[in-house]
């Protein structure tokens, strides 16, 4: 499970700044789109037909920010992790 733009990483641990969510620049959303292909390539392997593995990848930032939110009583982490 990894999404494909990961906010703790682009923000905290790289030189996104914060400060312009949710009004990104031009370069951020360039670097966003780079950053989202490479997972996508980076996570390739793992959804080929002869992988076991699977890959839950959402497009969005919500390595920390929707960790509560439920489906049907269910939260991701344990929809995806359990």
């Amino acid at each position: 499970m990894e999404a494909q733009t990961d906010k703790v990483q682009l923000e905290a641990h790289d030189w996104v700044p914060s400060s312009e969510d949710p009004d990104w620049s031009e370069p951020v959303r360039e670097y966003f789109e780079e950053w989202s292909h490479n997972m996508s390539v980076a996570l390739a392997p793992s959804m080929s037909d002869e992988s076991s593995n699977g890959v839950f990848s959402p497009a969005c930032f919500i390595h920390t920010d929707n960790w509560q939110n439920t489906l049907s009583g269910v939260n991701y982490l344990t929809a995806f992790v359990v």
